[in-house]
C-alpha cells in the first residue's frame, strides 16, 4: 500500500515538484480576477481521527444518498488499510463500518450510487494492485476483483442503466495505459485500452447526456514518469474514442475532475498543474476556454443547482491549511475560505445539497493526526 499526503506528479508519487522543472502552461489562458467575499457561515465535523502515522481519509469521496440526501463518505483507513464507509444521518450522526479489510485496499477510493437509486448502498471502487468493486447485497458487503494489473493513485466509478463503469489506471507488462470496465446486464466485465500513451494515473468518468462516457485525464506520454498533459476522452455510439489534448506542462492532469454544464450538457474540467495553479477548462460548444482559478492543490469541481455555474473546492495555497471554496461569477471567481486548519489540507470533495446552493466538503488534515472532516454550508441538512 502506498500513501502520502501531496498528489503524484511523477510515476512514483514520492517526487516533489522543483521549482526548476516548473513549466509555464501551453495553449490560451484566459485570466479571471479572483474577489474575496464574505464568509457563508459552516460547521465543521471531524469524521475519523487517525491513530497511527498514516492516519485516515488521504483517499476520501464523496456523495449525497439519493433517497435521504445525507452526505456518505468513503474513505481509507491508511493504518490498517482498509476500506471504510461513514454515513450521516440525523438521528443518529456519524455511522462507520469497514467494508473491506483486505491487503492493498486503501488506495484510489471513489464512490457512486446507481442512477435508478435501487441501490440501498453505494458502490464503492479501490485497490492498489488490482481493481475493486464492492457492492452491499442486502446484508454484507460484496467484493469483486475486476483487473489484477491495476495501480490506481485514482479509480473513477459511475453507474448507467444499473450498471457500473469505472476508469483507472491498468499496468500489463510495460504498457501504462487509461482503461475503462464495464458490467453488463447480465453480470459479465468487459475492460477496454481508451488511451495507452502513460495515461490514467489521474481520471474522472462521467456519462453524458446521449449515455455515452467521458473521462478527463493526466498522461505521460513521453514514458519520462513526469506528469505533463490533460487530456479528454469521448466515447461515440460507433464505439470509438476521440481523444484531445488539452494542456500541456509539468503537473497538467493532476486532481483532475470531470462535470457536465446542467443546461448545455457541455463539458468542464478542472485540474491542477504547475506552478501551483488550479485551472478550469470548459467547451463552449466550438472550442475549449480555458481559466485560472487561483494558487492552489487537490481542486474539486461541482456545479451549483440552482444558478448552473461552476464551483471548486482546493487546498491554498498550494498543499496549504486553507480549505478554500471558489465560485465563478460574470466578473471572475470569488474565493472564500471555509476554515483554516492546523495542517495540510488535502484531497477535498465537493457536492450540494439537493436542489439547493449549499456545498458539502470532505477533505482529510494532515499534521500528526491525519483525520477525515467534513463541512457543511449553514442551512444544509
Amino acid at each position: 500500500m502506498r500513501t502520502t499526503n501531496r498528489p503524484d506528479l511523477t510515476g512514483t508519487r514520492a517526487a516533489r515538484l522543483s521549482g526548476r522543472r516548473r513549466a509555464m502552461v501551453l495553449g490560451a489562458l484566459v485570466l479571471a480576477s479572483v474577489a474575496a467575499v464574505a464568509a457563508t457561515e459552516w460547521t465543521v465535523e471531524t469524521i475519523h481521527v487517525g491513530t497511527g502515522p498514516a492516519g485516515v481519509g488521504f483517499y476520501n469521496a464523496l456523495v449525497l444518498n439519493p433517497n435521504t440526501g445525507a452526505p456518505v463518505i468513503a474513505y481509507s483507513d491508511n493504518d490498517r488499510d482498509d476500506v471504510l464507509l461513514a454515513q450521516w444521518a440525523a438521528e443518529t450522526g456519524w455511522t462507520r463500518q469497514v467494508v473491506d479489510a483486505g491487503r492493498n485496499v486503501a488506495n484510489g477510493i471513489s464512490v457512486a450510487y446507481d442512477e435508478s437509486h435501487v441501490l440501498a448502498q453505494p458502490g464503492i471502487s479501490y485497490g492498489w494492485g488490482q481493481l475493486k468493486l464492492a457492492e452491499w447485497n442486502g446484508s454484507r458487503w460484496v467484493v469483486s476483483v475486476i483487473d489484477k494489473n491495476a495501480f490506481n493513485d485514482t479509480t473513477s466509478l459511475a453507474y448507467y442503466n444499473g450498471q457500473p463503469a469505472i476508469s483507472y489506471h491498468g499496468n500489463s507488462g510495460k504498457t501504462i495505459a487509461l482503461r475503462l470496465a464495464r458490467r453488463s446486464a447480465s453480470g459479465v466485465w468487459s475492460i477496454e485500452t481508451v488511451d495507452k500513451a502513460g495515461a490514467g494515473t489521474y481520471s474522472s468518468l462521467v456519462f453524458d447526456h446521449t449515455g455515452q462516457p467521458s473521462i478527463a485525464y493526466s498522461a505521460d506520454p513521453d514514458g519520462d514518469n513526469t506528469i505533463n498533459q490533460l487530456r479528454f476522452a469521448q466515447k461515440k455510439g460507433d464505439g470509438t474514442w476521440t481523444i484531445q489534448q488539452l494542456e500541456s506542462g509539468i503537473g497538467a492532469g493532476v486532481s483532475v475532475g470531470l462535470a457536465f454544464h446542467p443546461l448545455t450538457f457541455h463539458p468542464a474540467i478542472v485540474h491542477r498543474t504547475s506552478p501551483d495553479s488550479v485551472r478550469y477548462l470548459w467547451w463552449n460548444g466550438g472550442e475549449w476556454q480555458r481559466e485560472a482559478v487561483a494558487e492552489g492543490s487537490s481542486p474539486s469541481l461541482a456545479f451549483d443547482p440552482i444558478i448552473n455555474e461552476p464551483v471548486v473546492t482546493y487546498a491554498a495555497p498550494a498543499y496549504g491549511d486553507r480549505l478554500t471554496l471558489s465560485r465563478r461569477t460574470s466578473i471572475g471567481w470569488t474565493a472564500e475560505t471555509i476554515v483554516a486548519e492546523s495542517a495540510e489540507v488535502v484531497n477535498p470533495h465537493l457536492r450540494f445539497a439537493s436542489s439547493s446552493s449549499l456545498p458539502y466538503v470532505s477533505y482529510r488534515v494532515g499534521g500528526s493526526t491525519r483525520t477525515l472532516r467534513f463541512a457543511r454550508a449553514a442551512g444544509a441538512p
